[in-house]
C-alpha cells in the first residue's frame, strides 16, 4: 500500500509540475526591491546608480556604495526602491502602466512603469580597472572569519593572486533567484526611469494597499505591513576592534565583512561568519529561507545580536579596515488573485539595510548613521585614497575579474 501511494504521489507530481511552470510563464512577475543605506550610496552615486545597486546591478551595491566614490560620500541614511515587471501580454501601441502607492509614500498617487528604450544603457559609466580588463592582481589575500578576540584554527586562508582561480575563493551564496529583466517575458518595465526618478522621502512608508494596472499587465493587488516596510538604517559603530550596532526591529539576521591592507601589501578580508567565507555572495539580497538556514549554521548573525569583535590578530595586521554590514529583511512572496486556480501575477518583495564604517587609523570611537563621522572629512574635493580604500578597490577588482 505504501509503495502504491508513493507511486501515485510521484505520478501526480510529474503531471502537476508542468502545469505550475506553464502558469508561471503565463502570469506577470512583479518585484519590489526595498533598501536602506546609511553609507551615503544614493548621495555619492546618483539616483540611477542607486537604483541599479538596489537591484544588484552593482554586484550587490554594498561595495559600490564605498569604492571609488569615498571622496564624495555624504552621511545619512538613504531609501531606495526598484520596481520591476515582466508581463506575458502583447505590447500595445501606446503602453501605459502605473503602480498606485499608499499615501504614506508621500510621492503622489502613483509611480509610472516604463519600458526601457531599445539600445539605451545606464548613464553611469566607470573607468575599468586593469583587473576588470583581464589582468590578475599581484600579491596575496589573507582571509579570516568569526567573531571573537582570537582567530580560530586554520586561519588565515591565504590566496596567492598569481595562482588564484575562482574556485579557490570561499564564497557562499543564497539560492539563485532571477528578478524580472528585458530577457524574461514579453514585456519588461521598471521604476525609477527616464520620466520619473523621484527620491524616496526619509519618512516614506510602503505600508498599505498597492495596485498595479495598465494596458500591458493584468491588474495586480497586494498589501504590505510593517514587516515589509523600509528597514531602519544600520547604525554601525565600534569600540576599538569590537563592532556594535542597534538592533533593527524587522531584521532576521546580520552579516559583516571588513577589508583592509597590511604594511607589506597583502589584502586582509574578515567576515563575521563562523565558517570561511569571502562574503561576496552575502552582501546583497538573500532569500529568507537561506538567511534562516545560515543563522542556524552561524554563517549569519541572529536578529538579536548587537556586537561582534574583529580578532586582535586581524585588526593588528591591517593599517585600517572598511567594515560593511547588511541586515536582511523578510521576503514577501504572494500571488494575485490570492487563491485562484491560475494566478494572474506573482509578487515578490525583498528588503535589506546596509551601512559601512572606517576602522583602525581612519577613525576613532563610534561612527553611526546620522552621528559622528569619526573625524572623517566628507567633501566633494578630490583627495588621495587611503590604503584601506585602495585595498577595498583591489578586492572589488578581484570580484569583477571572477564575475562575483
Amino acid at each position: 500500500m505504501h509503495k502504491r501511494s508513493t507511486m501515485l504521489f510521484l505520478t501526480a507530481s510529474l503531471l502537476i509540475n508542468p502545469l505550475i511552470s506553464s502558469a508561471a510563464d503565463s502570469a506577470a512577475n512583479y518585484w519590489l526591491s526595498v533598501a536602506t543605506d546609511s553609507g551615503g550610496m544614493a548621495s555619492a552615486m546618483g539616483k540611477q546608480a542607486a537604483a541599479e545597486s538596489v537591484g544588484g546591478g552593482f554586484l550587490g551595491g554594498l561595495f559600490g556604495s564605498i569604492t571609488g566614490k569615498a571622496g564624495n560620500m555624504v552621511s545619512g541614511p538613504n531609501r531606495s526602491l526598484l520596481l520591476q515587471l515582466n508581463s506575458p501580454q502583447s505590447l500595445p501601441t501606446d503602453p501605459r502602466t502605473v503602480h498606485d502607492i499608499p499615501k504614506g509614500m508621500s510621492m503622489g498617487d502613483s509611480l509610472p512603469l516604463l519600458i526601457p528604450e531599445p539600445g539605451k544603457t545606464s548613464p553611469v559609466t566607470e573607468e575599468r580597472t586593469p583587473y576588470e580588463k583581464g589582468e590578475k592582481p599581484k600579491g596575496r589575500m589573507l582571509i579570516y572569519w568569526g567573531c571573537g578576540d582570537k582567530v580560530g584554527a586554520g586561519q588565515p586562508k591565504i590566496i596567492d593572486f598569481a595562482k588564484m582561480v575562482a574556485t579557490s575563493l570561499p564564497s557562499r551564496h543564497g539560492s539563485t533567484v532571477y528578478p524580472p529583466s528585458p530577457s524574461r517575458g514579453k514585456i519588461y518595465a521598471d521604476w525609477p526611469n527616464r520620466e520619473n526618478s523621484k527620491s524616496i522621502p526619509s519618512d516614506a512608508s510602503l505600508v498599505g494597499d498597492h495596485f498595479v494596472h495598465g494596458n500591458f499587465t493584468p491588474d495586480i493587488h497586494f498589501s504590505l505591513d510593517k514587516q515589509q516596510d523600509f528597514m531602519a538604517p544600520v547604525e554601525l559603530g565600534n569600540k576599538g576592534s569590537t563592532l556594535n550596532w542597534k538592533t533593527i526591529p524587522t531584521a532576521i539576521g546580520y552579516f559583516i565583512m571588513a577589508s583592509g591592507s597590511s604594511g607589506n601589501g597583502d589584502m586582509i578580508v574578515w567576515t563575521s561568519s563562523r565558517e570561511a567565507d569571502m562574503g561576496w555572495g552575502m552582501m546583497d539580497y538573500v532569500p529568507t529561507p537561506d538567511v534562516r538556514k545560515f543563522v542556524k549554521s552561524k554563517v549569519v548573525l541572529p536578529a538579536d545580536a548587537t556586537e561582534c569583535a574583529i580578532p586582535a590578530e586581524v585588526a593588528g595586521k591591517s593599517q585600517g579596515m572598511m567594515a560593511q554590514m547588511i541586515a536582511y529583511g523578510e521576503d514577501l512572496n504572494t500571488a494575485w488573485p490570492v487563491k485562484p486556480q491560475k494566478p494572474q501575477a506573482y509578487v515578490k518583495v525583498r528588503l535589506k539595510s546596509t551601512g559601512s564604517l572606517m576602522l583602525g587609523n581612519q577613525t576613532q570611537g563610534t561612527a553611526a548613521a546620522g552621528g559622528s563621522d569619526g573625524g572623517r572629512s566628507y567633501s566633494s574635493a578630490p583627495r588621495e585614497k587611503s590604503s584601506t580604500e585602495k585595498a577595498v578597490d583591489g578586492v572589488q577588482s578581484i570580484r569583477s575579474l571572477f564575475g562575483f
